[in-house]
């Protein structure tokens, strides 16, 4: 079986070599390139993850200081209605 690849490639003229090869590297080239832009999208849309995250707390601090100042303000105008109520009641 061994003679048989020996035969061929003997058989094969020389510029197969360089073509092969330079199809090898080409293959290669493509390859690497696509390896990056997928490594390159992969970092863009952990960045955007990251930066969602962030916005999503931001939102849940915001979100709390609202609500807290809606009891705050829900506590203060019941403190005045009650201080009006107490001063009808003292004018009257």
């Amino acid at each position: 079986m061994s003679d048989f690849w020996k035969e061929l490639f003997n058989r094969l003229p020389d510029w197969f070599f360089s073509v092969t090869a330079g199809l090898i590297l080409l293959t290669l080239a493509v390859v690497l390139i696509w390896f990056i832009l997928g490594a390159k999208r992969f970092s863009d849309a952990m960045g955007r993850e990251n930066r969602l995250a962030i916005l999503q707390d931001e939102i849940s601090k915001e979100r709390d200081k609202s609500r807290e100042s809606s009891e705050i303000a829900s506590q203060i105008s019941r403190a005045l209605e009650n201080a009006q109520v107490y001063l009808n009641q003292l004018n009257a």
